[in-house]
Formats: C-alpha cells, structure tokens, sequence
C-alpha cells in the first residue's frame, strides 16, 4: 500500500512540475527569438529552419497542382531550397552577412489550418 502511494505521489509531482518546466522553456525560446542572431551558426539555423518551413509549403501546393504542372513545382521548389541551404551555409562561413531573404516578389500566400473539434 505504501509503495503504491509513493507512486502516486510522484506521478502527481511529475504532473505538476512539467506544464511549469514546459512554460519556462517556451519563454527562454520566446526571449532567444526576439534576439538578433550573431554568431554564423545562429544565422545557419534560422535560415536553415526558414528554408525548411519554405520547402513544406511549397511542396504542399505543388500537391494541389494538376499532375502535369506537379513534377515541374516540386523541382522548383527543391532548387529553392537548395539554394537557401547554399545561403545558409554562406552564412555560417561569414557571419557579417545579413540574412535576409532576397526579395523577388510574387504572390503573398495565406496558410489555413482547418481546426476540427
């Protein structure tokens, strides 16, 4: 009997300390994003994440395409991603390189995520 409520007693302490452990490290990521990156490596990750989040999308609406425009978007959209990784990798080598994207225009695209109850 005592054994069980050892364990339930850690189990509740458990339970109560990770929503607290989680919450701290929401907000040191939160605190570490409003930060400019610095170092290469920093610049390297956020590119690269960038580049990452870019190709899914792109590759989620190369899906929606006919399949005779679907071969043609997807290259496109991996020869984009290559080529921010070439700039990420740039970025690593000579950190006093800005990271912002180039600019080309083009379409704003709106992402929708459908939430269901």
């Amino acid at each position: 009997m005592m054994r069980k409520l050892s364990k339930i007693f850690v189990l509740c302490a458990c339970t109560a300390v990770l929503p607290v452990a989680l919450a701290a490290n929401v907000e040191q990521e939160l605190a570490r994003g409003s930060q400019p990156d610095v170092t290469g490596q920093q610049k390297y990750r956020t590119i690269e994440n960038e580049a990452a989040g870019a190709l899914k999308l792109n590759l989620a609406d190369c899906s929606a395409q006919p399949k005779a425009d679907r071969k043609s978007c997807e290259k496109q959209a991996r020869d984009e991603y290559r080529d921010e990784m070439a700039r990420a990798r740039e970025a690593r080598k000579n950190p006093s390189m800005s990271t912002s994207p180039e600019v080309s225009g083009g379409e704003i695209k709106e992402t929708v995520t459908p939430i269901k109850p």
